[in-house]
């Protein structure tokens, strides 16, 4: 451990070294970097996560708290930035120290026909969002992604890079990152060429503990259907303007969203907006008879939680139009929770915990409207069996907001309410009816409510403006960081 009278000018150099860092510009390296250390550390670091330098201070004085903590934080700046940059980082923070002998495994040679065949699989890929592949595979590989035009561009540049840590050749983890988002059949094509070439180069074991990785960190409880994401966010210029961006993702039982072009709109245009999307996305989609409906998801701000997106319209044919919640599972989720996830841990894991709770049992929690938020916020810490929320009121300011904002801030995936304030008998009935049916049905039964509300309205008034929170955290979507 470093001595006190040395450690302000060690603690300065190593934090100014990690601000040099690229990787460290991104608050998501920076929390996977630090869950790293931590780990090598046995310890736990604790990020603002939005400050980079505050970040790094965090960094540097966990691995000064430890005998070998330097040492430890030279090999995890390795694995993200590769070797040159570890070895330049360690002689900033250490001039002098003994250089590291190289070990590092030489790039695989592979044959021509085997290279023929792949680029042939990855020509036939969707059009691809290069930006996403390339976040990824910095995030799994210890070299700088280089950035090409194409997928089998970047395939080729990638073949002379060095083998990873596990003795992974890089080319193998692009081919899987690229699978994780094609159809099932071509998927399995690419995923068949991988499993040869790492049998043939013995690290069939290394591909596997991978994906057995990746299937840790997206495998949901529920199931994955084919889905819609629009995130709707006002622009904070001072206009009206509303940002309105949305993934898609077209097969089910696997959720790899992929992005699509950006609009505007404002809250007056934003109904229009919704349709020409879904018109351009999911309304083309051929689903068959007895196929579950397609999912739409609203991404919402606190203030727009309330906006009754179900009740959009969508043109059906010349003259009619339909209710897009009669026709699609239409459900809100939290854009201030689904900025946190890449950055906030003890969220991240939170949310989990009580979304996997959800599969098998539901303990709904029917918050007192008139009790403090943090008051029944701590019963939510203090019982994680706590995974549903029914509200006796809409979440909006000065009413039912705070206490939906507890819960999320606390991990509830799940909430129901009734969106114009309508808590008569008879509409509590039905909030409590659904509470209590199998969660991964509910989606489905909200919309076949909606479709009989549509067709007897005297009947249907109490379903009518049910809203529900169906907020999956095994199916992230990347977003950039929120505007100052």
């Amino acid at each position: 451990m470093v001595g006190e009278p040395g450690r302000l000018s060690s603690l300065n150099k190593i934090v100014d070294a990690l601000c040099a860092l690229p990787a460290l510009r991104d608050p998501q390296q920076r929390y996977e970097l630090t869950q790293e250390l931590g780990e090598a550390l046995a310890c736990a670091i604790e990020l603002r996560g939005d400050r980079m330098r505050d970040d790094c201070r965090q960094i540097a004085r966990a691995a000064l708290g430890h005998p070998s903590g330097l040492d430890l934080l030279v090999d995890v700046v390795k694995l993200f930035e590769g070797h040159e940059a570890a070895r330049g980082f360690r002689e900033a923070v250490a001039p002098g120290a003994p250089p590291e002998p190289p070990s590092i495994p030489l790039a695989p040679v592979f044959r021509d026909e085997d290279l023929d065949r792949v680029r042939g699989l990855l020509r036939r890929a969707e059009v691809w969002d290069l930006r996403w592949l390339q976040r990824q595979l910095a995030r799994d590989l210890t070299h700088v992604v280089p950035e090409r035009s194409t997928v089998v561009e970047l395939f080729n540049s990638m073949l002379e890079l060095t083998a990873q840590p596990d003795e992974l050749p890089p080319v193998l983890l692009l081919v899987e990152r690229v699978a994780e988002r094609e159809s099932p059949a071509l998927a399995e094509l690419l995923r068949a060429w991988n499993e040869d070439r790492a049998r043939e180069l013995g690290v069939l074991d290394a591909l596997r503990s991978r994906r057995e990785e990746a299937a840790e960190l997206a495998a949901s409880p529920m199931d994955v259907p084919q889905c819609l994401v629009i995130m709707v966010d006002p622009v904070r210029d001072g206009s009206e303007d509303i940002e309105v961006r949305h993934w898609v993702n077209r097969f089910p039982d696997r959720w790899a969203p992929h992005l699509q072009e950006d609009r505007r709109a404002t809250l007056a245009t934003l109904e229009d907006v919704v349709e020409g999307i879904i018109l351009a996305t999911v309304g083309s989609w051929d689903t068959r008879p007895g196929e579950p409906a397609t999912h739409i998801e609203f991404l919402l701000p606190y203030s727009l939680l309330n906006h009754d997106v179900a009740w959009f319209r969508q043109r059906a044919g010349v003259l009619d139009t339909v209710v897009i919640g009669s026709r699609y599972c239409v459900h809100v989720r939290s854009l201030e929770r689904m900025r946190m996830w890449a950055r906030d841990g003890r969220l991240r894991t939170d949310w989990r915990q009580r979304w996997r709770s959800l599969a098998t049992a539901r303990a709904p929690l029917f918050p007192d409207p008139d009790a403090s938020p943090s008051g029944w916020g701590v019963e939510l810490i203090e019982n994680q069996h706590l995974n549903a929320v029914v509200l006796h009121q809409p979440p909006v300011s000065g009413r039912g907001l705070a206490g939906l904002q507890a819960a999320i801030a606390q991990g509830v995936g799940l909430a129901l309410w009734h969106a114009n304030d309508d808590y008569s008998a008879s509409a509590r009935g039905i909030l409590m009816v659904l509470s209590s049916n199998v969660p991964r049905l509910l989606p489905e039964q909200i919309r076949s409510l909606r479709s009989r509300a549509i067709a007897d309205p005297a009947s249907g008034e109490a379903v009518r403006h049910v809203v529900c929170l169906w907020d999956d955290p095994f199916r992230p979507v990347e977003l950039e960081e929120e505007p100052a």
